[in-house]
């Protein structure tokens, strides 16, 4: 992307969560295996509570902050699109899938703090801040809880 704003790539990374919990949700209705069948409906779930936080974020930020304008902006292109779809397609176990879910999380945290690093003020780059604190968050709380998946 070239220039968007702040907007855009909320709208974007909700785009991102939703699809993602749609490609995981498709995948575990394919799954044979009981484990990968439970993370991938967790996964699935997760990705939908992360969409809609992604959405209360950008409701509830000030409309002058929404519209400020960056110019280079990432571009991350959706799950489907991403050499690690698939290997996500033809995860084994429940390691190799989180480990491929930390690598979406990795890469819209990378998204944000390349804005944050480019914001033009304090109270751009205290949004971004929080974007990351929240991705951040989630991606160890989705860790966790494949972990405990994994100990069943």
């Amino acid at each position: 992307m070239r220039f968007k704003t702040i907007e855009e790539v909320l709208e974007w990374t909700g785009v991102f969560h939703d699809h993602l919990a749609g490609e995981y949700q498709r995948l575990s209705e394919r799954q044979q295996r009981q484990r990968l069948d439970l993370l991938l409906r967790y996964l699935a779930d997760h990705e939908r509570l992360l969409q809609q936080s992604v959405e209360r974020f950008r409701d509830n930020a000030p409309a002058r902050l929404r519209h400020t304008w960056f110019d280079m902006a990432p571009d991350v292109p959706l799950p489907g699109t991403l050499a690690e779809f698939n290997a996500l397609c033809r995860a084994s176990d429940v390691s190799e899938l989180v480990d491929i879910a930390v690598r979406f999380h990795d890469g819209v945290l990378a998204v944000y703090t390349s804005l944050r690093n480019q914001a033009p003020n304090e109270s751009i780059r205290e949004l971004f801040d929080s974007l990351v604190q929240l991705e951040h968050h989630e991606k160890l709380k989705m860790v966790r809880g494949a972990q405990q998946l994994e100990d069943v």
